[in-house]
């Protein structure tokens, strides 16, 4: 969803409907730095100036990050 709405993909307007219903959301680190790379790749950014987009994104849909431990990144 994060790179959909940020490269404005004909869904993103979809996702960004179905985040603001929810009662809350959250992501992982993983799909934040999955995102980061897609995005910088896809747009030609600098990953820095993407992470900026991101934490934006992030902070203004109030979605938090779930902490990761390693049982749960074995899993992913």
């Amino acid at each position: 969803m994060i790179v959909a709405i940020l490269s404005r993909e004909p869904d993103a307007t979809e996702f960004a409907n179905r985040i603001q219903a929810a009662p809350r959301c959250c992501t992982s680190a993983l799909v934040i730095v999955e995102a980061a790379m897609r995005l910088s790749s896809k747009l030609g950014v600098d990953p820095v100036v993407v992470d900026k987009h991101i934490q934006a994104l992030l902070a203004e849909a109030d979605i938090t990050i779930a902490p990761m431990d390693a049982e749960t990144a074995s899993l992913a």
